[in-house]
This record gives structure tokens, sequence and C-alpha cells, in this order.
């Protein structure tokens, strides 16, 4: 009876991770099953040793037989190190830390997972610097305090208000809430927003006038002057010039078709007055880049939130920063050249050779001119591709190991214990990594008869 339940406890479909139980790893065998427990040690040699809550003895898996396993987070995590940029491999790997400093051979990265690495410089693709901080202008939203109500025309649906509860606003009819909230000339606004049934929402930048404003008889309401309305729903994004007297303009619109399959996302919206130029991202991903032909239509600094009457919305961690200006470019993206390539955050661009790294200062030479900069000017240090590069074989056998915020690396496993991880990895040589700055192993060996690619968690 026991070895009954024990199959029933491994053989199980795929959970997502949010449905692992909490402060429980989670191992996958290459056949598929599934089973919840702790991870004791990996030895390539030995196996992998497991504590299963409802086995009297300790589970020793071959190591072979295993595909992924998924690690708890800690209740008390490793401790984090000032990290100031994003390092990319050229096998896709991605490493966040400390660049301490980089010149023709080798490229040092001190990193809270595993301390100080040395790369050879040719496996590196590209430096990303962490940009500083962002001014706040908008911290938190902790009441309606300060707030203007709108009354929403509705057209014959009753209309009415957004309700602050548990930090959040709730809308169940059409409701408006704006302020005043001092929009900077370069903005980042942020809310993350769920729904029940349909998604339609509209948000009001740059306006001076706090109360909802009839779009298709704006001739007619109370002075206001120009602002900008986002019209976001569960099956697109369209931005409109909105100007009292003047014809309305359409920029354009996107389908966004996740949204129809799902109940809540994270929205950021960004605008730069001088480039007349806003744009949306959901979940972190650019969704819409708009362009006004004309002048920037905004004439206020208020935010104004309308839901339109459909379904329930709730809206809450908003969040109003300041923007550089600059739109982080995805570094799979990049395409390495003949020659090292330096993207500053102004979106300048200098081709040449990256010369050295030292000190937070970057020192390029293009032609015959040597400019030395801040590494915080800097949005992405593209590397030339070595001349005459050997192929790259990938270790054997290979892991992937997922890393806790951002970033992955692939390594020779030599052992895990709670004391540290052993790997051998073919760019940085010999280290040991904190088991606690792992979130995920995947193991990516040959995979034989019968046997299963790895699987999501």
């Amino acid at each position: 009876m026991w070895c009954v339940l024990l199959a029933l406890s491994v053989t199980t479909t795929s959970l997502p991770a949010a449905e692992k139980p909490p402060g429980k790893d989670a191992l996958r065998l290459a056949n598929g099953d599934l089973l919840y427990g702790k991870l004791l040690t990996i030895d390539p040699a030995s196996g992998v040793r497991w504590q299963h809550p409802d086995a009297r003895r300790v589970i020793e898996w071959n190591y072979d037989a295993v595909s992924e396993i998924q690690l708890a987070e800690l209740a008390a995590p490793h401790a984090e190190l000032p990290q100031n940029c994003f390092v990319r491999l050229r096998n896709d790997d991605e490493l966040e830390g400390s660049l301490i400093s980089c010149n023709a051979e080798v490229l040092v990265l001190d990193t809270s997972f595993g301390g100080k690495l040395t790369l050879s410089r040719s496996a590196v693709q590209s430096i990303s610097p962490i940009p500083p901080p962002p001014a706040v202008v908008f911290g938190s939203l902790t009441n309606l305090d300060g707030w203007t109500i709108g009354k929403v025309n509705a057209g014959g649906t009753e209309a009415g208000e957004w309700k602050f509860k548990n930090g959040a606003l709730y809308a169940n009819k059409a409701a408006s809430v704006a302020r005043d909230l001092k929009l900077p000339d370069v903005a980042s606004v942020h809310f993350d927003v769920a729904w029940k049934g349909n998604l339609y929402i509209a948000i009001a930048l740059y306006t001076d006038y706090l109360q909802p404003v009839n779009l298709q008889n704006k001739e007619n309401e109370p002075d206001f002057g120009g602002f900008y309305s986002l019209q976001l729903n569960s099956y697109y994004a369209r931005l409109l010039p909105v100007k009292q007297h003047e014809t309305l303009r359409d920029l354009g619109q996107v389908s966004v078709p996740t949204l129809t399959q799902r109940k809540s996302t994270h929205v950021e919206i960004r605008a730069h007055k001088s480039k007349r130029v806003v744009a949306l991202l959901l979940d972190g991903a650019l969704v819409k880049q708009w362009l006004d032909p004309e002048p920037f239509a905004g004439r206020g600094t208020g935010l104004r939130i309308v839901h339109q009457g459909l379904g329930v919305v709730k809206l809450d961690g908003l969040r109003i920063t300041e923007w550089d200006g600059h739109f982080d470019e995805a570094d799979g993206n990049v395409v390495s050249g003949v020659e090292d390539v330096a993207r500053l955050r102004n979106d300048d661009k200098m081709t040449g050779r990256l010369e050295q790294v030292q000190d937070g200062k970057v020192f390029f030479v293009s032609g015959d001119k040597k400019t030395e900069l801040p590494l915080q000017r800097v949005a992405r240090l593209e590397l030339a591709r070595p001349k005459n590069e050997p192929p790259r074989a990938a270790a054997t056998p290979a892991v992937r190991a997922s890393l806790r915020g951002r970033g992955h690396v692939t390594v020779e496993l030599l052992r895990w214990s709670e004391q540290g991880v052993e790997v051998n990895g073919r760019d940085f040589g010999r280290a040991v990594l904190l088991p606690s700055a792992i979130s995920r192993l995947e193991f990516q060996r040959e995979r034989g008869p019968g046997r299963e690619a790895n699987r999501q968690f």
C-alpha cells in the first residue's frame, strides 16, 4: 500500500510554479514524473539524494534520471551585493554583478551568487550597465485624499465611483479619479491592473482638467487644455491627442491579444515631451511607441484614470518616476560585428575598440579619438566577435542554473550541498555558487529513447 501511495504522489501532471507548495523543492524525472520534497545533495557519480516527507529513508535517484529541479526560496535569502551591470555571454548566459574591470583579455565581475568571477573577454557578447534608480515623483497610493472623484457620463448606464480598499482602487461601474501629480517632462507611470469580465480603461496623461471628458462632445465641456488619452482594453491599445477645439486625432492602435487570455497585467506608460513620444509596456515588454507628428498635446501635469463601466477593475501599485528617455534593448538582439560598439543612454553610438573598463569609467577608442566616459552614461557595450573563434562546445554534462532575480549560467555541476554548489564554468573555470541564489536547475544532457524534453513547472 505504501508503494502505491508513493507512486500516486510522484506521477502527476505538470503544475505551474505558482502551485508548488511553499517551502518545498520540486524534482522532475526525465520521464515526466514530479515529486515534492527537499534536495539534499547532488553528485554526478553517486546521484541525487532527495528527502520526501512520506519516505522513511532518503531517496537516491540516478543522476541521469533527473531532468529538472526547482528550489524553494529560503526564509533567509543570501545577502545581495551592489549590482551595476548585466553581462551576456556568447552562449546566451546572463550574469548580474558589479563590474570590477574589463580589458583585452578578461572581464572581472563580482557577483552575489559566486563571488568574483574572471571571464574570458572572448566569451562576452555584451555588457549592459544598470542605470541608477530613477527619482520617485509619486511613491504610493494610501488613500483618496487629494484626488478628484469625477462623475462619468456612462451613456445611459449607472455611473459609480472608484473605491479605495486595502491599498488598491476598485470600480465596478463607470468611474473617474484624477489628481495633479506633477508629471515631469520625461516620466514613467507604473501600476498593476486586474479585472473580471473585460478590461476597458482610459488614462489621461498631462491633463490640466481633473473631471472626465466626453470625447464625442468635448467642445461643450468646460474649458480644458490638451492631453493624451491612452485607451486600453482586452483587445487593443490606442492613443488619442485630445484638444478641445480641434478635430480628434488617432495616433494608431495596436492589438494586445495576450490580455484576452489573462486577468491581470503590469502597465508602464513612458512619456517624453520634447520628443513627443508616448510608449506602452505590458509586463515589461514594449507594446507600442507612439510619435506625435504635431507639438506635444499635454498642457498640464495631471493624471486621470477612467473605468469605462464594463466589468470589475482593481488598480494598485501606482507609482510615478522620472525616466531617462532610453528604451532598453533586449541583449538577445545583439549581432556581433568586427568592431566594438558603445551605445549611450542619449541614443548616441560609437564604434571602434573598447580598451578597458576600470573604476566605473569606460575607455573607448574610435578612429584616432580616445574617449573616457562614466559607465552609467552607457546603455550597452557590444563586443566584436573574436577572429578565428573556435567552435564553442557545451559543458559536459551541462546544467543550466537559473539565478534568483535575473540571469542564468550553464556549467558542469561537480557537487551540490547545503554548504555550496561546486561547478566548472567553461568561461570562468572552477567556482562555488551559493545554493540560496539558485532557483532552478535544468539538466541539459542527451536523452535516450522514451525520455521527454524538459518541461516547465
